[in-house]
This record gives C-alpha cells, structure tokens and sequence, in this order.
C-alpha cells in the first residue's frame, strides 16, 4: 500500500554526487602528486625570482633538489624531466597570466604565490596585500588607463 514517489527517487542519486565530491576534495587535500609538489617549488621559485627575493630562491633550489632526489622514481613516471619541467612552466603561465595584467596585478600575483609558500624558504611575507591593492590593480587601474 506504499508507493513510491517521483520526489524520493532522486535522493540516492544526488547523496551519490554528494559523497563523491566529499572524496574527491578530501583526496585532493591530503594527498597531491609529486608533479603537483614539483610544480609548487617551481612556481614559489619562479615567483621570488621575479620578486628578487634571491635568498628565498636558493632556499627553495636547494629543497626542490632534495625533493627530486627523495621521489626521482615517482617523478619519472611522468617522463623525462626537461618534458616535466616544460609543462610545468607552461601550466604557471597559464594560470598566472602576466602577460594580460597590469605591473600591480602581476605583482599582486607573483606576491601571493611568493607568500603562500612561507614554508619552503622561510623568509618574511610580503605585507600589504589587502584587499584595497587588489581593487585597485585589478578594478581600477585598468579602467583609468
């Protein structure tokens, strides 16, 4: 005497798409690939670069030597390294887009690349971030010029 209705049919199928993103997010955060480490070092080394922030470079050099050394086996599974590196360089590119931005919205970007990865050369933050510069970098001045 019970009968389905069309409006519980399709709670299964959106717990599903629910657990899934769960896991996929969960993986994501605690377990990232050695191409995506190499391409961290890659691009905190790319951007004190960029931002002269030389120490903080060989900091980085020398910690991204020792994580080639410790996962040569896993990073060659990606095929040869000078490919890896390309592709890599070739991703930051894309992502940061230099080329289309103003010198403050690159700075910006380069800034907060350069902060976000404290942790592997342990040199002070570049302050003065906030929101009102990114505004103004990224609104503003293109609007004015």
């Amino acid at each position: 005497m019970t009968e389905k209705t069309e409006e519980n049919s399709g709670g299964g199928f959106f717990s599903l798409i629910i657990i899934g993103l769960i896991c996929y997010f969960t993986y994501s955060y605690f377990f990232s690939s050695p191409k995506d480490d190499l391409k961290n070092f890659v691009a905190c080394g790319r951007a004190a670069n960029e931002l002269g922030k030389y120490k903080a470079k060989a900091e980085i050099e020398k910690k991204l030597e020792t994580y080639i050394k410790e996962n040569e086996e896993e990073l060659g599974t990606f095929g040869s390294p000078s490919r890896l590196l390309m592709e890599i360089n070739q991703e930051i590119n894309d992502n940061w887009n230099l080329y289309n931005k103003n010198s403050e919205g690159a700075l910006y970007i380069l800034a907060s690349e350069y902060n976000s990865c404290s942790d592997i050369h342990n040199q002070k933050e570049i302050s003065g971030l906030g929101i009102k510069f990114f505004v103004f970098s990224n609104i503003i001045y293109p609007i004015i010029y």
